[in-house]
């Protein structure tokens, strides 16, 4: 698909047409590159605009990147398999999203949300291409925080030597952490889905009240703390505490963990 920018109104002629178009992107938020198509113009990939956000952002000044590739905002931490996917679209004349490591003229890291369009002026042919940019550093903050308070949860967990256990009930996707897994004694490879999870306790009054304790949590909301007898992998019998908390979305259990 590709883009044609059109303005039709007959009080306007066309230079005042074009002053609307570029006063509209250059106080656009987000960040907006227009660059040649290489393919078509026979020049290498390069910079024709840039607008006020990117100014901003960059702290390159207009004069600095007209004329230059937007690989000067690469940088050693860039994905070059990402460059690689980006590249490929360029040539092949499709558009492409991509989550993208730039730097700024003094060398500080900005990710980026990056959708590139091919454009035309004659909506004919791919003639440019557009980046429109969104920043997402809070993003990828919030994402490494994320990703740093799990290990910490995991490490403390190992510690006292207590099972983390996580079912996303939409996704189907389990998690059972190291612990959980030495508890129950599985092979490195096992895969835990929810009614195998169930099936090693122990068939009788255990079985039957964690089925209903899950039950509940998943239909009513119910939280649940039971001391219960399980069997392992490997056939022995084992008293544990299990501690089960549902998560809503809507009205719905989305997520059982404990």
């Amino acid at each position: 698909r590709k883009l044609v920018m059109t303005i039709f109104d007959p009080k306007i002629d066309e230079s005042d047409q074009l002053k609307l178009l570029k006063t509209c992107v250059s106080g656009m938020e987000q960040i907006v590159i227009i660059t040649n198509n290489p393919q078509k113009s026979g020049e290498p990939l390069q910079i024709i605009y840039v607008n006020n956000a990117f100014i901003k952002i960059t702290g390159y000044s207009e004069h600095e990147v007209l004329g230059k590739s937007p690989a000067m905002l690469h940088g050693p931490k860039t994905d070059p398999n990402e460059l690689i996917k980006i590249n490929h679209a360029i040539k092949s004349e499709k558009s492409i999203n991509s989550e993208l490591l730039n730097y700024s003229k003094n060398g500080n890291e900005y990710w980026i949300a990056l959708h590139i369009i091919p454009a035309s002026i004659d909506a004919h042919t791919c003639t440019h291409f557009i980046g429109l940019s969104d920043p997402i550093n809070d993003k990828k903050r919030a994402l490494k925080i994320a990703i740093e308070q799990k290990e910490n949860l995991d490490f403390v967990l190992e510690v006292a030597g207590l099972g983390y256990w996580e079912f996303d009930l939409e996704k189907s996707l389990p998690i059972w952490s190291e612990v959980t897994r030495e508890i129950h004694e599985v092979p490195d490879d096992y895969k835990p889905n929810l009614k195998d999870a169930l099936s090693f306790y122990k068939e009788g009054t255990s079985r039957e009240r964690i089925t209903s304790a899950v039950a509940k949590a998943i239909s009513e909301g119910q939280s649940y703390d039971e001391e219960l007898e399980l069997t392992t992998y490997t056939g022995k019998s084992k008293w544990v505490r299990t501690i089960g908390l549902p998560e809503f979305s809507n009205d719905k259990c989305i997520r059982l963990y404990g």
